[in-house]
Formats: C-alpha cells, structure tokens, sequence
C-alpha cells in the first residue's frame, strides 16, 4: 500500500503544521512538528488494550488554551493521563524519568487552573495524572 499523506492544523503553545504519516504496511505512525518526527508509542501497554489508539488535544475549560496532545489507548473515558503517553510539548514529556514527588500539578499555562494531580496508578504501576472532571477538554486530533 502506499503512504497516505494527510496534513492538520495545531497549535501546541504554538501554531504549527502536523504531518501524519500512515504506513499500512508496518502500522506504524508518525507525528512530525516542524523539524521534529515523534513517533507513536507502542508497547505491553497499548496490546493490552482492544481498540484504536487516538491523539486528543487537552485543552483547558477555563481559558480556552491548548495544554498537551495526549495518546488515548481503547475505549473508555478519559480519567487520567500516563506520563509515557504525553506526546507534547517537550517539558511534559519527560516527566515520566522524574520522582513523583517532584512532579508538580498539572495547571493551565495561561490561567494558571489546576487540570490535574500526579499520582501512582496501582493497578498497572504506572505515574499518571489523575483529570480533575470540569476543568478540561478533550479534542479527538483528526
């Protein structure tokens, strides 16, 4: 199969131009900001899960301000966002190497509104971000 070429519109503190690269044959995706390729995460997590994986846009509810972009694995809601499947921005994303007691909320960078608590999701072991309900949302990245 051939690639297929599809280019979105973004802004991540930024306004930027997405370029999604599909490949049918390895299933395989990639994000590419500008200069800067960021590939989707695949692993013992996201096979654990039946479904789709899906890129959404976390804005806040107050001021309107784009967040992060955020890797979706499966159906259900949204309760809680895992460090290892920030996609942007950069500061964000290594937030999963640093203790969990240094991690701060995560708070609107415009408005300063608090989105969400770091806290250990037991069940699988993982760091993740507990979304407080109301003070976000969420738009699916086509």
């Amino acid at each position: 199969m051939k690639n297929l070429l599809k280019v979105l519109p973004l802004t991540v503190n930024y306004t930027a131009r997405y370029l999604l690269i599909f490949k049918a044959k390895f299933s395989k995706i990639k994000v590419q900001v500008n200069d800067m390729t960021l590939k989707l995460k695949r692993d013992k997590f996201k096979h654990a899960r039946v479904g789709n994986s899906r890129l959404y846009d976390i804005i806040c509810a107050k001021c309107g301000h784009k967040v992060l972009v955020y890797q979706k694995d499966g159906p259900g809601n949204l309760l809680r966002l895992y460090f290892d499947r920030i996609i942007a921005p950069a500061e964000l994303v290594d937030l999963q190497k640093q203790d969990i007691k240094k991690v701060d909320y995560l708070k609107c960078q415009q408005c300063q509104n608090l989105l969400a608590s770091p806290y250990i999701y037991l069940k699988e072991n993982r760091l993740a971000f507990r979304l407080f309900k109301d003070q976000f949302i969420k738009r699916l990245y086509k």
